[in-house]
C-alpha cells in the first residue's frame, strides 16, 4: 500500500473513532453479595488508570447502557490498534523513501 493510501485510510479510521458517541473500556463484572444473610446481585466496571485499579457500582438499571459502551470500548480499542499499525507502516514508508530519494 502506498504512503497516501494508508493516510487516507487513517483517516478514516480516525473519523470513525470520532464519530463514536463514548465508550467504556475495562470490565464490567457481575457477581453477588450478602448482606443481611442474602444474596443479591452486585455489579461493577473494573478499571485500570495509571496502574491503580478503580472500581465503579453499576445499578442493574444501568447494566444495558454500560452493557452498549463497554462494545463501543472495544471497537474504539480495534480503531486505536489499526490506526497505531497505520501509523508504524507510514512512518517506515517514508523513512524508506527519504533514503531512496537520497542517494
Amino acid at each position: 500500500m502506498k504512503i497516501k493510501e494508508m493516510k487516507v485510510r487513517r483517516q478514516k479510521i480516525l473519523d470513525e473513532l470520532a464519530e463514536l458517541s463514548g465508550w467504556v473500556t475495562g470490565s464490567l463484572v457481575k457477581t453477588e453479595r450478602t448482606q443481611r444473610g442474602k444474596k443479591s446481585p452486585f455489579h461493577y466496571l473494573s478499571r485500570s488508570i495509571n496502574g491503580i485499579n478503580r472500581i465503579t457500582y453499576v445499578a442493574a438499571g444501568d447494566l444495558d447502557s454500560f452493557a452498549e459502551v463497554m462494545e463501543t470500548g472495544k471497537r474504539a480499542k480495534s480503531l486505536f490498534e489499526q490506526i497505531t499499525e497505520l501509523t508504524v507502516a507510514i512512518i517506515k514508508a517514508e523513512r524508506k523513501q527519504k533514503k531512496g530519494q537520497q542517494r
